[in-house]
């Protein structure tokens, strides 16, 4: 699923003018988490779109139960002032704790243009959960705070945001049915927003005749939650869900026709 934020401004820069207003700046994230890598593996963050930037300040966000966060093995000193310390890990950011998030910050005197897809930082994870399992790492505002990224236009800063598909990592395991697979080619089923914080929009192709059954599992497989869905559009309260991945599947008449994992936030 892709995502474009764009958001308030939180920092201020003495800047120069440039001529030409761009889109967001695009994020690549990929792993390298299989059945050889013993439960370590490593995120890679490359950008493209990166032109005439002063400052970014990004937060990567997971389950926790799911991951842990236990190092950053490389980060690209082609940036100024974009060091170790620009990496704040869950047990240094006491200002915003959350054992599920990490937070990249970087800003410049002048602005800085980068390569498309430069590598910038791979952060090492520890998978935590059961084979099979499954969660989301992506880019999200915390409180207030927002992932952001600043351009300077007409000697002002403005917020271009950013753009990145979510990325989902599956521990391995054996029979491992991938996330958010259409089990029934001729069934299309969309379910937004995922994260989720409060209503959850399940909706069925014209092809659904029949009402159909979401089951909300824990990641051990125990069932917490049932919900009737109509064959159309469907809006799902997960308010009291307590936060974190929960696997789901849906059924109808004709068996199961999707399941995946779901994020509360």
């Amino acid at each position: 699923m892709k995502y474009i934020y764009t958001t308030t401004l939180l920092l201020l820069f003495a800047v120069s003018s440039i001529t030409a207003q761009q889109g967001p700046l695009v994020i690549d994230l990929s792993h390298n988490l299989d059945e050889n890598s013993g439960g370590v593996f490593d995120v890679e963050l490359r950008v493209s779109d990166f032109e005439a930037l002063y400052t970014f300040q990004l937060f990567l966000k997971w389950d926790p139960d799911m991951y842990r966060i236990d190092g950053v093995p490389f980060v690209n000193d082609q940036l100024p002032f974009f060091d170790d310390t620009s990496i704040i890990l869950p047990s240094e950011d006491v200002s915003i704790p959350d054992d599920g998030k990490v937070r990249i910050v970087w800003s410049n005197a002048t602005t800085l243009t980068l390569d498309d897809d430069t590598h910038i930082v791979t952060l090492r994870f520890t998978a935590l959960g059961q084979p099979c399992a499954e969660s989301k790492f992506f880019f999200d505002d915390i409180g207030n705070l927002e992932s952001e990224t600043l351009l300077a236009a007409d000697a002002n800063l403005e917020n271009i945001g950013i753009e990145f598909d979510d990325m989902n990592v599956q521990i391995p395991g054996v029979d491992c049915v991938s996330s958010n697979e259409n089990l029934e080619s001729n069934i299309s089923v969309n379910i937004f927003p995922n994260p989720v914080v409060n209503f959850l929009n399940v909706d069925f192709s014209e092809q659904i005749k029949t009402e159909a059954i979401m089951t909300l599992y824990t990641i051990e497989g125990k069932v917490i939650e049932e919900y009737n869905l109509n064959a159309g559009k469907n809006s799902i309260s997960v308010t009291a869900l307590n936060k974190g991945s929960y696997l789901y599947d849906i059924q109808s008449q004709e068996g199961i026709i999707h399941r995946g994992t779901l994020y509360k936030l």
